[in-house]
């Protein structure tokens, strides 16, 4: 007779043959669990990469910033296959991203961003790749120009009351020249130029704000030529406007292409006036492209800038580049607070769609 074993489980009398059945079922479960378990998926990469590259296209920064630092974190570990391949298609958009960010005047994110890329840029195979440390230099020494610009400007006469005085005249000119009748003013505008410039320079706030209020003094007067010939003569005094000045260290050349943003700017504005159609685009193009390399607190001169060059798209034809340019411009004018500039952009944007659909 055979032998049929019993055990005590739990308090329970369970055969042998129980016992194994059991056994069997637990393997059984925990096998079948193994398999439905989730398996874990690293992010894809090149899906991040993508989406940060369409966020930023879309002005998102911030998301465009955390697609790129998640798939930093989730790089293939040093030695392994696809590391290298996976670098070469994460460094250039991490560049791209910092070039915006310092544009717009977010440089610690800017940084954090060159700061991504140095990790990486040893193992990068890319043939003629830029320099992410030569590039985070290049951007510090930019805002630190910008910074000693903006300090001097603020502090460039001892007579600080005869300089608010000036400013209080060029703002009175600025007011009068919308109601009264501008051939009065003429000489006094003249006269008060003169006096700026001899006064603080062209490279200079007060020179930027005055040369303007007297160039709308003598468009109303249909003198837009002798405005442009005044402008003219004046920014042959500053420093070619390169961008290789940025990295001279001469804070006087740089300090020139500053202020050659506004005035460019206002040039162009002025020989849209007079006709002179191809030399306002030059302008006004150059003015925006200095103003794109500077960001920071510049943002409201490239705002200017780019509505001056939509001005003359519009005026040439290129209605559909001017449209363009107009929408992506009036987001920046609103941020920055202009509010004539910006109801002049959206009255532009009205009467060209209006234009197009025939209504």
């Amino acid at each position: 007779m055979g032998q049929f074993r019993c055990l005590w489980m739990d308090g329970y009398l369970i055969s042998s043959l129980k016992v194994s059945k059991i056994c069997l079922l637990s393997s059984a479960l925990v096998l079948f669990a193994a398999g439905c378990a989730p398996v874990s998926n690293k992010p894809d990469i090149s899906k991040l990469i993508k989406s940060s590259i369409e966020a930023r296209a879309a002005g998102h920064e911030d998301l465009a910033a955390n697609d790129l630092k998640e798939a930093y974190e989730n790089l293939p570990a040093s030695g392994t296959p696809g590391r290298v391949e996976a670098i070469n298609q994460l460094y250039v958009p991490t560049l791209d991203l910092a070039a915006d960010l310092r544009k717009s005047g977010r440089l610690s994110l800017s940084n954090t961003m060159y700061d991504k890329a140095i990790e990486i840029e040893s193992e990068c195979t890319i043939g003629g790749r830029a320099s992410a440390k030569h590039l985070k230099r290049e951007t510090e020494e930019v805002f630190e120009a910008e910074e000693r610009i903006i300090t001097t400007a603020g502090t460039s006469s001892a007579e600080k009351a005869r300089t608010k005085a000036l400013q209080h005249e060029t703002e009175s000119l600025e007011r009068r020249v919308l109601t009264d009748d501008p051939k009065p003013l003429e000489a006094e505008a003249l006269k008060h130029l003169d006096v700026i410039r001899n006064s603080f320079g062209i490279a200079s706030f007060q020179y930027v704000d005055a040369v303007r209020v007297t160039g709308e003094v003598l468009v109303k007067l249909n003198k837009a030529q002798s405005a442009v010939r005044i402008l003219e003569v004046d920014s042959r005094q500053l420093s070619e406007p390169k961008l290789e000045i940025m990295k001279t260290g001469d804070i006087d050349a740089v300090q020139d292409l500053y202020f050659q943003i506004p005035l460019k700017s206002e040039l162009a504005y002025l020989q849209i006036k007079t006709g002179q159609l191809d030399e306002a685009e030059k302008n006004a193009r150059k003015s925006c492209e200095l103003a794109k390399y500077v960001g920071g607190t510049m943002k409201s001169r490239l705002a200017v800038a780019q509505l001056t060059l939509a001005s003359v798209l519009n005026v040439k034809g290129d209605k559909e580049g001017a449209l363009r340019l107009l929408k992506e411009t009036l987001p920046l004018l609103k941020e920055e607070k202009l509010g004539k500039d910006s109801e002049r952009c959206k009255m532009m944007v009205e009467q060209i769609e209006k234009a197009q659909t025939g209504k």
